[in-house]
């Protein structure tokens, strides 16, 4: 797991632990380390299951975004663009034909909530700061809810 490679290569140059983690930037590096000096600082006793609830509840307070590391399978935290004003225009012009055509037909609560879950905890396009999907710019809590809505990466 990232979190214990991290913390066995805290004490190594920022290039060589970032070749022995396979990630493709030293910022990933130095971000992951930041976060473990600050989780070190709070906590007396290391416990990698607790660091990475830490890490964890960090990313979901907005603190960072993330992207996967296909070597380590963890995330890691890069800058998230928003799509042009103009694109996102035509994004909501589409949406709205598209939920015309079904009527404004709603899911129900449960794919809704199931829908939503897939943005928050499995999509590397969602910014929780402020609940939009970073590919399209839509308030995911909003596009989750209309059946002629959908991913537009195809989570769902």
């Amino acid at each position: 797991m990232i979190h214990q490679t991290i913390y066995d290569t805290r004490d190594l140059p920022a290039e060589e632990a970032m070749q022995l983690i396979g990630a493709p930037r030293v910022e990933d590096v130095l971000q992951r380390r930041l976060l473990l000096e600050l989780f070190l600082t709070e906590h007396e006793t290391w416990d990698l299951g607790s660091f990475t609830l830490f890490a964890q509840a960090q990313y979901q307070a907005g603190w960072y975004e993330r992207e996967a590391i296909p070597e380590c399978g963890e995330w890691i935290s890069v800058p998230v663009e928003m799509p042009s004003k103009i694109q996102m225009a035509k994004n909501v012009g589409k949406a709205a034909v598209q939920a015309a055509k079904t009527w404004f037909k709603k899911v129900s609560k449960e794919e809704q909530q199931r829908r939503h879950n897939i943005c928050k905890t499995a999509c590397e396009f969602y910014r929780h700061e402020d609940d939009r999907c970073s590919q399209c710019g839509c308030w995911t809590t909003y596009k989750t809810k209309l059946e002629a809505w959908h991913c537009p990466i195809g989570k769902w």
